[in-house]
Parts: C-alpha cells; sequence; structure tokens
C-alpha cells in the first residue's frame, strides 16, 4: 500500500492518517495519531476533526502537523469461466 501526503487545507476524508502536535510552555512535546472519521462543528464557527477512537485533539489545543491518505493498489486480474474457458473481463 502507498500513501499521498496531503496538502495543507485539503479536505480530510475517514480513514486519513493523521499527526497532531502538542508544544507545552515548558518545552515539552506531545503527539496524537490516528484515522480522521469526521468533522465536528461544536460552536459553529471552527471545525475540528474527529478521530475513529472518538477523541478531539484540536480541542485539547493539539494542531495538525501531517496527513496522509491509504492509495490502495489492486492487482487487475481476469475473470476466466472454468466451465465455459471463456475470459469474461480482461
Amino acid at each position: 500500500m502507498r500513501f499521498t501526503i496531503l496538502d495543507s487545507g485539503e479536505e480530510l476524508r475517514p480513514d486519513d492518517l493523521c499527526m497532531f502536535v502538542y508544544v507545552a510552555k515548558s518545552g515539552t512535546v506531545k503527539y496524537k495519531c490516528g484515522r480522521h472519521f469526521l468533522y465536528t462543528e461544536p460552536d459553529g464557527d471552527t471545525r475540528y476533526s474527529v478521530l475513529r477512537d472518538g477523541r478531539i485533539p484540536e480541542l485539547e489545543g493539539y494542531s495538525l502537523i501531517v496527513a496522509v491518505r491509504p492509495v490502495r493498489e489492486f492487482e487487475d486480474v481476469p475473470i476466466f469461466d472454468a466451465e465455459t474457458g471463456v475470459v469474461d473481463r480482461e
């Protein structure tokens, strides 16, 4: 599976992988990672990313620093009818 790094401001889709960072006044850095599930607008003005586990890192002071989207690679396999010996699709 491959991944594409999303541009800043690009709309997140369910299952995009997100990394959030929080830098405390003391200089301590904390990270939270997870899969994006949906957006919420609790105050009506700002949209926050909700992760699959229900966490909303942005409400806790975290900032989104990178998001990647999985790119599924499929192998095109012909459909073969074993009884007639005919390839239905290539």
